[in-house]
């Protein structure tokens, strides 16, 4: 993945986040002075905290917390918690939707704001995910475009053609290569730093952002990353990764409105176009602003 120059990098000096493997007590303090002790469950820096206090779930806005330090676990026993300042644009707002161009045609990108979460198989969806370890990573805020890449946008990109069809269908790469070649295009015809979509992201929105890929009907997404196994992150979230430096197939995801295979994971060969595959592509929030 192209690393852009000149991310946004806010550490959070007064706010240290918790990279939470499993669930780890805590001591939270407010802004107001207030604080108390508890579970936490899940942190999202870019949205709540959610801690189990007295047997009663709390979600907490991040907005009011002041600190979150690692207590010892009830039986006293100090378990390592791995405390990180990730370089995520953590409290930056950033339009909802904004509209990059590609010659004559604009494409509509949706907002998905960063965070950190736990990537992997965990219990639900798919039995056929091969996704292990569970591994947290932390994503900086990126732009997805809304609908997949249509026909008449990749004729543009690849022969200067110009057609308004009314309801262009979506293109379908030759492969992975084909993919990542007509996301290049955009790229070059847009000035912005379009890349596909990495493993990452895609999960990150499949489970947070489902609205992207719409109702009861199922799309396949080319990821930008090669297929391997996940590493795991005994020393913090992994900070927008982009997969294995090498292998012999890249990654494709697959998303339905059903949860049995929201998750699916596969081996795409990168010159083969058996899958109806879409392309969703990213460019960093950073970049647009």
């Amino acid at each position: 993945m192209k690393k852009l120059i000149g991310l946004i990098i806010i550490t959070l000096m007064t706010i240290p986040t918790i990279a939470l493997a499993q669930q780890k007590t805590a001591k939270v303090t407010l802004k107001n002075g207030t604080s108390f002790t508890g579970v936490i469950t899940e942190l999202n820096p870019a949205s709540h905290v959610t801690i189990i206090i007295a047997g009663f779930e709390n979600k907490i806005n991040m907005s009011d917390v002041l600190s979150i330090e690692s207590m010892a676990t009830p039986d006293d026993v100090r378990q390592e918690v791995k405390v990180i300042t990730p370089e995520i644009d953590y409290g930056i707002d950033y339009p909802e939707t904004v509209f990059i161009k590609a010659g004559p045609y604009e494409i509509e990108m949706v907002l998905v704001k960063g965070g950190i979460f736990s990537m992997g198989y965990d219990g639900r969806g798919s039995l056929r995910m091969n996704t292990e370890p569970i591994h947290d990573v932390a994503l900086n805020s990126f732009y997805i475009n809304k609908e997949p890449l249509n026909k008449d946008v990749v004729g543009y990109l690849k022969k200067g053609t110009v057609k308004h069809s009314k309801k262009a269908s979506p293109y379908i790469p030759w492969g992975w290569k084909d993919a990542n070649s007509v996301v290049e295009l955009l790229a070059n015809a847009s000035g912005f730093s379009a890349c596909l979509i990495t493993e990452s992201q895609w999960e990150y929105v499949a489970s947070r952002r489902s609205d992207v890929f719409g109702d009861n009907k199922m799309e396949i997404n080319f990821c930008y990353d090669w297929y391997g196994d996940y590493l795991s992150t005994k020393d913090g979230p992994q900070l927008d990764p982009s997969g294995p430096l090498s292998g012999r197939d890249h990654v494709a995801r697959s998303y339905t409105s059903d949860s049995i295979s929201v998750f699916k994971r596969e081996k795409a060969n990168d010159m083969g176009g058996a899958l109806s595959l879409a392309i969703r592509f990213t460019i960093i929030a950073s970049e647009i602003r």
